[in-house]
């Protein structure tokens, strides 16, 4: 028996793995240029701003700067960490399940885990938060050796190294710093005052780093993508999001107690998805031993709590769905506890072909949405590399620069041409692609006319991205097919990218 569960968790780690694969050397996106790239972070200067300056924690960045100086910077090798931490989580939501529940429930949340289009995304991506996954899983592992009167010294450095490091890839990491704390007040004499004195050396650290950082002037919270948590997002984290990944239904924001109750199907599954998930509680929560219902109630709310307090304190722009990725593997565990246990056995076998039908389809949903480029756990990936080729290709043509005007930030297609050109240099005096936001204004077709005279161009080329959502391309269109010297030649389609090429007689140009 014991063997079939050990061949189970392997056979679940090898699906999980292929499943990340899907797509793995897809475009990078701003977020992953930003934070895994030579481009994003070229030399000590740029990193040591980054660790003053920059509103997000900085060990990812730190590990990142040093991983691309040995690996490269290509799509697959900035992904390869976030891969491994990201079967690391599997791995470790299995053995914390396993060593306080038991082999049903370790099994059934590896695989949910496994299957979980979140857990998945974020895998697949150069950022921060399948690490953070991963450093506060081994905390937590470590953590509950510790209670454990017998425990080896070596598991104090295990704890505090991991969960230090997760402290400082995440900022909402420290929430289980605080969960540690009260945990630990009530753990074995042996182990209590040992973990009191890394969790206070931890907060100190992490205290004095945030007080040098506040001295120069940077605040964590404020950011334009954020939004209040309140507890209806809270509601949809664990009924919407965490199960169903905004893929099987896919809802757009902003989020509304009306939006659920007009689509019955939405609402019935939402509502037995927290009956599974509030019996997993309470399940735990009678339970006697050590590691029991308390541990997960603390880890997978104490998050939420947190920033539901400061929602009600005025701050308005602190949540984003993936800053909440770092409790997705306990959720796993307390499903996986409330769909098993049950007194009659069919109960329980309808129960988990029923939660692992829903996994798979909502799997089979998501990897749907994601080849049509359509919004599901985030936004899609567009087809940057594509289209960098696609220009690369026009300056053979004209043995000119493309004059390229965005109407999204341009850090890909920048990072895009530089690599491109520093790994195959296909044309020898070939120049730089040169590339132009568009700020709403009002002015855009005189900064173009402005650009081309500044270049002596008169070939240009304006590129949108769908998923940015900005009025100006609609604006921008509008004004050239008014004006009778621009002529529409091409129009290109690279995931969620489209490329309108234009020409203009120089002479139009002149002043």
């Amino acid at each position: 028996m014991k063997r079939y569960f050990t061949s189970g968790i392997g056979i679940i780690l090898f699906v999980g793995l292929l499943l990340r694969l899907v797509d793995f050397n897809r475009s990078v996106w701003i977020d992953e240029v930003w934070y895994a790239t030579r481009f994003g972070i070229p030399n000590w200067e740029v990193l040591g701003s980054h660790l003053l300056l920059d509103k997000s924690a900085p060990f990812y960045q730190i590990t990142m700067f040093f991983w691309v100086r040995i690996f490269g910077d290509s799509e697959i090798s900035i992904r390869l960490p976030s891969l491994i931490c990201g079967l690391s989580s599997i791995f470790l939501t299995y053995r914390i399940a396993l060593e306080s529940i038991g082999r049903r429930v370790a099994l059934l949340a590896g695989i949910l885990l496994a299957l979980s289009p979140v857990h998945l995304w974020y895998c697949r991506e150069a950022s921060p938060y399948a690490m953070v996954v991963f450093l506060s899983l081994l905390s937590v592992y470590a953590f509950e050796k510790l209670r454990d009167a017998s425990a080896k010294s070596h598991w104090y450095y295990i704890y505090g190294g991991s969960l230090l490091c997760a402290v400082f890839t995440h900022w909402f990491a420290g929430a289980f710093l605080i969960a540690f704390s009260l945990l630990g007040y009530f753990t074995d004499k042996k182990a209590k005052w040992p973990i009191i004195k890394l969790n206070t050396l931890i907060g100190i650290v992490l205290g004095c780093f945030w007080l040098f950082k506040l001295k120069c002037g940077v605040w964590p919270t404020g950011d334009s993508f954020l939004r209040a948590f309140t507890p209806l997002e809270w509601w949809l984290l664990f009924s919407h999001w965490f199960p169903f990944a905004n893929s099987l239904w896919s809802k757009s924001q902003p989020y509304h107690l009306g939006n659920i109750l007009n689509d019955p199907a939405w609402c019935l599954s939402q509502v037995v998805v927290m009956l599974i998930f509030v019996r997993g509680l309470m399940t735990g929560l009678r339970r006697r031993k050590t590691f029991g219902g308390l541990d997960y109630l603390l880890y997978v709310c104490i998050l939420p709590l947190f920033l539901l307090g400061l929602t009600l304190r005025g701050y308005s722009h602190i949540y984003i769905e993936r800053y909440m990725l770092i409790i997705v593997p306990f959720y796993c565990i307390i499903i996986a506890r409330g769909a098993t246990h049950f007194k009659t056995r069919a109960v329980e076998v309808i129960t988990i072909t029923v939660i692992v039908a829903f996994s798979v389809l909502t799997l089979i949903t998501f990897f749907i949405k994601d080849a049509r480029c359509q919004w599901s756990v985030y936004k899609p990936n567009p087809g940057w590399r594509m289209a960098t080729e696609y220009f690369i290709g026009q300056e053979q043509i004209y043995n000119a620069p493309g004059i390229i005007f965005v109407t999204s930030p341009d850090e890909e297609v920048t990072y895009y041409s530089q690599r491109l050109r520093n790994a195959k240099q296909p044309f020898p005096d070939v120049r730089i692609i040169a590339a132009f936001y568009l700020a709403e204004n009002g002015r855009e077709l005189q900064f173009i006319e402005d650009t081309l005279r500044q270049h002596s161009a008169n070939i240009f080329y304006v590129m949108d991205n769908k998923h940015w959502s900005l009025p100006v391309l609609a604006r921008l269109l509008k004004s050239i097919d008014a004006d009778k010297r621009f002529h529409l030649m091409q129009v290109e389609f690279f995931k969620s990218l489209r490329i309108f090429k234009f020409y203009v007689e120089s002479n139009e140009l002149v002043v």
